[in-house]
């Protein structure tokens, strides 16, 4: 009976586990490629490299087999360009292929985060429940949706890092030191924030772990060469060429336009005091719409009775469990690397925090769960809010969110782009109007940025383009009917909206004028009310 007992109650939980997953994968899938609509620069510079990889082992400025990979005078990192190489030579640039890898790491960075829950809590379920929220907190979720960095793949690398990690210290297991230090270098390798985060991270691990890793230093000698061994590339690649390290943060660092020591040290106590709000963590998050929907903080609210009740547990066990300790100061230091950019509330750069608040409210539950009886209202309250906060939450992902969003996207242009290279004919060009990109200057090769998009949208073979450069052929910059060469398609707006002196803004017909005779093909309206218009070159002498 009793084992009959036990094969039951682990096939409840796995039927749970199953559906919750299934809940999960398909929020992260549907609809990939077109929510958000559109490319971000960074998704088209990313894939287009890894493509070249794929195609020719080196990236789009010729270096082969790159650790860091340079794109509009920064670098990517390495972690995502080469998990999306293999994608690239089989999907070809389709954008389901180029988010996929995104979606990937942040499930498995959930079920990584389940065996870490399970850790700290002793409890399957409510570490199950833990990954699942964790899956879809309104923080990471639309990260998981784009390519503009390996945030996800950092919180994965994050998350199994410090299981192994935790695990290797209990138990005196070399095999899970050995894989923590895998997982936490590979962290350094996904994300700019990762390096600071993750160093911090271990430093912070020392100093709560001291006594127990004097007793336990051949396991924790084998986590420290295994991952100064891994960090070896990225040290000889910065020895080369430090600004791949540091030009990403050298223009958002928080000293930038400083009067001095005082007024740096208020902008950091401002930063840090933030990040702890409730403007920041429960009402509207981070005020950058590609990170964030607008409609809801980066937690839940329905989480903060677990997370009350997981502080409470941190700090009354801080000088017994070296586990607590850990995360209360990993959590009350989870800001340090984004306090140091001149932005505010910059949720990507505290990325790392999603994992401490989960743990904070996996210990909460836990604890109110032990005293059901008493906490019987609360949790039902709870339960109530959780069931109406997350469909909510998605529902204005999906709506109103996913109307919104396309601007920042360049979601229009790339629908006239797409509409008028239907209209190519074999050997015609495609001619922008240098508006198109106003205020933002672009050259012949639509430089600095969008210039990646076209190159995604035209699918340039990454051969012909280290060959060649940039296809002017099938892509130019139009600057009046003097310029054109060669028959084709025009995109042009209708009209401008310039801004002023004085802060206003006026209205001006826009100065690239098709040529007489041309014909008018098709208008892409924006929000603005300004249309692009999309004309057959004819009249040409």
């Amino acid at each position: 009976m009793i084992s009959r007992k036990l094969s039951s109650e682990k096939y409840a939980f796995y039927l749970l586990a199953s559906l919750l997953a299934s809940v999960s994968i398909f929020l992260h899938l549907w609809k990939l490629g077109v929510v958000p609509e559109g490319i971000h620069v960074d998704e088209s510079s990313i894939a287009y490299n890894a493509l070249s990889i794929a195609e020719t082992a080196r990236d789009e400025h010729g270096v082969l087999l790159p650790i860091f990979f340079r794109g509009f005078d920064n670098y990517h990192n390495p972690v995502m360009v080469y998990v999306l190489v293999p994608l690239m030579k089989f999907a070809g640039l389709e954008m389901w292929a180029v988010r996929l890898p995104s979606a990937l790491f942040l499930l498995a960075a959930s079920a990584a985060f389940y065996f870490l829950a399970s850790f700290v809590s002793r409890n399957r379920y409510i570490a199950l429940f833990s990954a699942f929220v964790f899956s879809l907190l309104p923080w990471i979720f639309p990260i998981s949706r784009i390519l503009v960095c390996g945030f996800t793949a950092m919180l994965f690398f994050l998350s199994l890092g410090f299981y192994f990690l935790f695990k290797s210290m209990c138990e005196r297991s070399r095999p899970c030191a050995l894989a923590a230090g895998i997982m936490l270098s590979l962290a350094m390798y996904s994300t700019h924030a990762g390096r600071p985060i993750t160093a911090l991270s271990l430093v912070i691990f020392v100093l709560s772990l001291n006594i127990a890793l004097i007793k336990r230093w051949k396991i924790f000698a084998v986590f420290v060469s295994t991952y100064v061994v891994c960090l070896v590339p990225m040290i000889i690649s910065v020895a080369n060429s430090s600004s791949s390290m540091t030009n990403r943060f050298y223009g958002m660092r928080v000293w930038q336009d400083s009067s001095g020591v005082v007024d740096i040290a208020g902008r950091i106590f401002d930063r840090y005091c933030e990040y702890f709000g409730p403007g920041f963590l429960f009402i509207s998050g981070d005020t950058n719409i590609t990170h964030c929907t607008r409609y809801a903080g980066e937690l839940y609210m329905f989480l903060i009775p677990f997370i009350i009740a997981g502080l409470y547990v941190f700090i009354r066990f801080f000088r017994n469990n070296p586990f607590y300790r850990f995360m209360l100061i990993c959590l009350l230091l989870y800001p340090a690397a984004a306090v140091m950019t001149i932005t505010h509330f910059h949720s990507t750069c505290c990325i790392n925090g999603t994992i401490f608040w989960m743990l904070a409210a996996t210990s909460g539950a836990l604890f109110l769960w032990r005293r059901r009886r008493k906490t019987a209202i609360l949790l039902a309250i709870t339960i109530i809010a959780a069931a109406w906060e997350i469909p909510y939450y998605f529902n204005t992902y999906f709506g109103g969110y996913a109307k919104t969003c396309g601007w920042i996207f360049n979601s229009t242009v790339i629908d006239a782009v797409k509409r008028a290279k239907a209209y190519l004919a074999p050997g015609e060009t495609l001619y922008i109007s240098r508006y198109v990109f106003y205020p933002e200057n672009t050259d012949a090769e639509f430089k600095p940025e969008f210039y990646s998009i076209l190159l995604f949208l035209f699918k340039e073979n990454p051969a012909r383009y280290l060959e060649r450069g940039f296809p002017s052929e099938k892509v130019s910059l139009y600057t009046g009917s003097e310029g054109v060469r060669n028959p084709g398609i025009l995109i042009r707006l209708d009209r401008l909206i310039l801004p002023l002196p004085d802060g206003r803004m006026t209205e001006k017909k826009n100065l690239d004028q098709a040529p007489p005779g041309s014909q008018l093909l098709n208008q892409v309206p924006t929000a603005s009310g300004i249309n692009f218009e999309i004309y057959h070159l004819t009249g040409l002498k």
